[in-house]
């Protein structure tokens, strides 16, 4: 049986000659979209370098106009991220700006075989282009589904029931390093909850 195409992007991009669900296979990503919801204060690191400033497309589309001085303060830190590191490719508040996954059409963002990842969940609509388009989340979403599911669980079952999260608070839960514990958990779970936006190829 062939590939699909998503297969034959990663297996050109790891060069391997086939690649199949099951396989881990690192890879280079082409394009990174960065809106204005990755410089929100709660979230923002401060970055100290990027590898190519060319790869990078930041859109500001969430928080336009600005409705917040939490919102403001956003635009303010990715104007100056786009200045520090010279990002050529930048749609800020005017004429240029526009839903990031529009933009990503319009200006050929994503192109056939390449990779392109973003923080929003409808990112994979880029995927009509030929391309591998990912939605990565961040990491507070992780946090924020521990929170809500631990305070569900205290309220129906109280000391009954306990929970136990793979992906930690402070963690991506795209990046944990599966583990044979998580494995012990899971068989002796009565019940599983995946819960994120897009999480479905990470760790639950």
């Amino acid at each position: 049986m062939g590939m699909t195409i998503a297969e034959k992007i990663l297996a050109r991009k790891s060069n391997r000659k086939k690649v199949a669900p099951g396989d881990l296979v690192t890879v280079e990503v082409d394009t990174v979209v960065m809106i204005d919801n990755s410089f929100i204060a709660s979230r923002w690191r401060n970055i100290q370098k990027v590898r190519d400033p060319a790869r990078i497309v930041v859109v500001f589309d969430h928080r336009v106009p600005a409705s917040t001085e939490d919102a403001a303060a956003a635009h303010r830190t990715g104007r100056q991220f786009v200045e520090k590191f010279g990002i050529k490719r930048f749609h800020d508040v005017g004429y240029d700006q526009g839903i990031s996954h529009q933009l990503v059409a319009d200006h050929g963002y994503a192109l056939p075989g390449t990779i392109l990842v973003c923080s929003d969940s409808h990112t994979c609509s880029g995927g009509v282009f030929n391309c591998i388009a990912r939605g990565v989340g961040e990491p507070p979403v992780g946090a924020g589904y521990g929170a809500v599911l631990n305070a569900i669980a205290d309220a129906v079952g109280g000391k009954r029931v306990e929970t136990f999260a793979l992906a930690k608070g402070y963690q991506d839960p795209h990046f944990v390093e599966p583990k044979p514990s998580f494995i012990l958990k899971l068989s002796r779970a009565d019940l599983l909850i995946v819960a994120g936006l897009e999480l479905e190829i990470g760790a639950p």
